[in-house]
């Protein structure tokens, strides 16, 4: 964990000025996300990480304070409305490695969005991963690979079979009892994704307001720039933002959320990642499906599709921010070596920065400030409070 201290003034730079301009630059970036949003197009998306990471949980750290949420959703409409601007077709939106699709994975990651996976996403996953000796593989291949092992293993002095599971429909095993095994599969496989589905549409007056807010703008920004869209399309498309980017991955690693301690087990980790592929072809609602093995579980999109259709338009429709406090925070927390890499992309994208009236401020201090330092070693780094009075 980072050590903090109170200030900067006697570590960062004799001159106390110094410590002022930082806070000042840090103030200017704050209270104007048009001037973030625009940082966040320019850099590169090697940069952008690092960049996020700071706006996310530094700049805007502060959860729960209605003014921190308002300014920090304003900088994610921003960022939302331009890549919708610029897009070319509907079908791309969304879907690329993009700042955009970057900036929302990481807001999903805030404190607030975690506490909500934890509470609708732990049961299920547990009760899955306590069941962990069922096996629901679906994919003929493999499950006729596995059944080949189990008869070469159950011969007396034979040795498991190595022939892989692309060869292992030329395999001896009867397809009959294949098909028999995976059709008992899916009915289990589809009661499971069910119990995933309900739990996540029954907590909807749970889900955080920024990420109602959210996909409130991406069904605006829709209409906006695709009137021709099908409601269908647009449903697709927020679902896209929920699921792919929020819920889903919780789902498959739900370790990296702590909704569960390490690593689930061989089983279970399967069944989650079908559990996340069957979701994502309920959103998708794909034409053809690249993974023929996952066409049998068409029914399932056919029952929820219309489910899912009023759950993704219902969270659509948001309230104030009713659910914050009005305080607003006396100062935010940086480490050393962000204020060092907001320097430099500061610095280095003044040009791309808007409105020009920030900019002009930015471009004067950056003249105070010289050369941004290097970056400190990590054992180096330290938390520092840049009080928002002197700002």
């Amino acid at each position: 964990m980072v050590p903090e201290q109170e200030g900067l003034a006697d570590t960062l730079d004799p001159d106390r000025a110094k410590f002022q301009q930082y806070c000042r630059m840090f103030s200017i970036l704050r209270e104007n996300p048009e001037c973030v949003a625009s940082l966040c197009r320019a850099v590169k998306m090697s940069e952008i990480g690092h960049l996020l990471q700071t706006i996310m949980f530094s700049l805007y750290g502060t959860e729960g304070d209605e003014r921190t949420e308002q300014l920090l959703m304003s900088v994610c409409e921003s960022v939302l409305s331009v890549q919708f601007e610029a897009s070319t077709e509907f079908a791309s939106l969304l879907r690329a490695n993009t700042a955009t699709s970057r900036l929302l994975i990481t807001y999903t990651r805030r404190a607030a969005n975690k506490n909500y996976l934890k509470s609708v996403l732990t049961a299920p996953i547990s009760m899955l991963i306590d069941q962990d000796d069922i096996d629901l593989e679906i994919n003929t291949a493999k499950v006729g690979y596995e059944l080949q092992s189990q008869v070469a293993m159950g011969q007396e002095g034979s040795e498991p079979t190595s022939v892989p599971p692309s060869e292992a429909s030329d395999m001896s095993i009867p397809d009959e009892d294949v098909q028999t095994l995976v059709a008992e599969r899916i009915g289990r496989l589809q009661e499971i994704a069910d119990r995933f589905l309900s739990a996540i549409i029954n907590s909807k007056d749970s889900i955080p307001h920024g990420i109602r807010r959210i996909c409130e703008q991406i069904r605006a920004l829709s209409c906006r720039r695709y009137p021709e869209a099908t409601d269908d399309a647009v449903t697709s498309l927020i679902g896209t933002f929920f699921f792919l980017r929020f819920t889903n991955p919780a789902i498959v690693t739900p370790q990296a959320y702590h909704l569960v301690e390490g690593v689930p087990p061989k089983y279970s980790r399967r069944t989650l990642t079908l559990v996340a592929k069957m979701l994502q072809n309920l959103v998708n609602k794909p034409s053809y499906v690249k993974e023929p093995y996952m066409a049998p579980l068409h029914p399932f999109i056919e029952k929820n599709g219309p489910r899912l259709a009023r759950f993704l338009s219902d969270i659509c429709v948001i309230d104030d921010y009713n659910q914050y406090t009005a305080d607003t925070p006396s100062s935010i927390r940086v480490t050393h070596n962000e204020m060092y890499n907001t320097h430099r992309l500061v610095s280095k994208y003044i040009d791309d920065l808007e409105p020009q009236s920030i900019s002009d401020k930015l471009r004067c201090l950056l003249d105070e400030l010289g050369e941004a330092p290097d970056a400190l070693p990590r054992s180096d780094d330290q938390v520092v409070t840049l009080p928002l009075s002197l700002l």
